[in-house]
């Protein structure tokens, strides 16, 4: 019975650990500025494919006839406005 609670206690030890420790090993909070940059390119391109997914998703429910005409213009709009930024932001850093 005592092994079990001092095996119990080394385990919840060793997660704690790694959740005060994980932070110093994140490129953006390191201050590394050319990992915080990468890191950065990387989230901007996440969005991107997510707003993409999204329309992609948005134009099958529109064919399969979930969403109205009307909702669709409005969110479809939306996605590509915010794609348009992204593109913008991406070029923006690249020159």
């Amino acid at each position: 019975m005592m092994i079990s609670w001092i095996v119990l206690a080394l385990a919840f030890s060793a997660f704690l650990a790694f959740f005060l420790v994980a932070p110093y090993f994140d490129p953006a909070f390191a201050g590394n500025s050319h990992d915080a940059a990468a890191g950065s390119a990387r989230s901007l391109l996440d969005t991107k494919e997510r707003a993409l997914r999204a329309l992609k998703d948005l134009e099958f429910d529109k064919s399969m006839g979930k969403v109205s005409e009307e909702e669709f213009t409005k969110a479809r709009q939306e996605l590509l406005q915010e794609v348009a930024a992204i593109l913008e932001e991406t070029r923006g850093r690249e020159r």
